[in-house]
């Protein structure tokens, strides 16, 4: 049997210069919507390695069994390239995505492409193998209700070189 849990990701939080709500209010959110877990996605460009201590802090102080909060980092590669990092608790500084990738996977956590449109649906095709997923649709770019048909397109085309690859809504 599966469980399914029901969930908000690609979340910022006012920790992120595009973030505007605290985590508290983001948790209780999360709860109204009958989410049982947050994973957050706080921009690199405004993060160290200190930063990224605190922030994983927070997420603990606020996570409870009714709503987990995932700590995670959106860093941001080379040539605007945005990685996700659900789960990721610590900081790197490069800007090449797949030792970025490899970095969020030694630490446990899970790499995932954000928003495709602004790269033009186009991936570093070295990066392909070392991901875990792709976004197929992301309110902020793609609208509020559908997936993007050229981002699932690109899943589609990217499993024959990765058929573990997974597609996220955030």
């Amino acid at each position: 049997l599966m469980t399914t849990y029901r969930g908000m990701v690609h979340v910022h939080s006012d920790c992120s210069y595009d973030g505007q709500h605290s985590l508290e209010a983001l948790v209780q959110e999360a709860k109204q919507r009958r989410c049982r877990f947050l994973a957050m996605s706080e921009h690199s460009d405004t993060l160290n390695s200190d930063r990224v201590t605190e922030f994983v802090v927070a997420c603990c102080r606020v996570s409870s069994p009714e709503c987990l909060v995932i700590p995670g980092i959106e860093f941001t590669c080379k040539d605007k390239l945005h990685l996700l990092g659900f789960g990721a608790q610590e900081f790197i500084a490069s800007d090449n995505p797949v030792e970025v990738s490899r970095f969020i996977h030694e630490k446990g956590g899970v790499a995932v492409v954000a928003h495709p449109r602004r790269y033009d649906y186009r991936i570093p095709p070295d990066l392909v193998p070392e991901l875990d997923g792709i976004e197929v649709w992301n309110a902020g770019y793609d609208g509020r209700f559908v997936p993007d048909t050229n981002a699932l397109s690109l899943l589609h085309d990217l499993r024959k070189r990765n058929p573990a690859l997974l597609g996220f809504g955030g």
